[in-house]
């Protein structure tokens, strides 16, 4: 398992021989625009960065934790499948930053100990990380289940 890279297959056996394998692709490319998403694809590959919108001083899609990876959509006979590989270093980064602002608000209004504040950002690490990853998680399946959705 790649430590900074999740890795998610998903298996459909619902495809009618009538849709092609490219349709499919194509409707993922338009929702992945509509989510403020580039893509780039290549022959059986989708790679998807989050766009960065500036509006005055504010700046959206910064603070979110799907941010970039590829799709995979390819059949083997009546079944379709769809792989994401989605990169956390974003993930990773602003883990570590709010865990390091829980720590040191700790550390300055409540004069916590070392040993205290080392299990304060070990829980915080893994508190952070789980709901990244499952908001990254009911991404992918809100996007499956549109493009799917016949």
């Amino acid at each position: 398992m790649k430590i900074f890279e999740l890795d998610r297959e998903y298996e459909f056996n619902l495809l009618p021989p009538t849709v092609s394998i490219d349709f499919v692709r194509l409707k993922f490319i338009k929702l992945l625009n509509m989510f403020d998403f580039s893509t780039d694809h290549d022959s059986d590959e989708i790679k998807f960065k989050k766009k960065i919108k500036f509006y005055g001083d504010k700046r959206f899609g910064l603070l979110s934790f799907l941010q970039d990876g590829t799709v995979k959509i390819y059949s083997e006979g009546y079944n379709l499948k769809i792989l994401w590989k989605v990169r956390l270093e974003k993930l990773y980064f602003l883990t570590i930053l709010y865990d390091l602002i829980v720590v040191l608000f700790a550390w300055h209004f409540f004069d916590f100990q070392v040993l205290s504040l080392i299990l304060i950002a070990i829980c915080g690490f893994a508190l952070i990380w789980f709901i990244g990853t499952t908001e990254i998680i009911y991404k992918i399946n809100e996007i499956n289940a549109i493009c799917l959705d016949e």
